[in-house]
């Protein structure tokens, strides 16, 4: 099996977080909290403090798991 890391610029995660809903400051401060490029799995525990995780943004992206 292969081990797929997750990673995001911040740039890029801006425009996903602001697709699926993810619009407010407080959100969106999460950002700030992070290294470039953002890595899902590495930053799980910052962006869980602000209600993000795979689950949430695969289902509101309209993904399956």
């Amino acid at each position: 099996m292969v081990d797929h890391v997750a990673t995001l610029s911040k740039v890029e995660a801006t425009k996903v977080f602001r697709r699926v809903g993810f619009r407010t400051r407080r959100s969106l401060a999460s950002l700030s909290e992070l290294d470039d490029p953002i890595d899902i799995d590495r930053d799980a525990a910052v962006l869980e403090k602000y209600g993000i995780n795979r689950d949430v943004l695969v289902d509101l992206m309209g993904g399956s798991p």
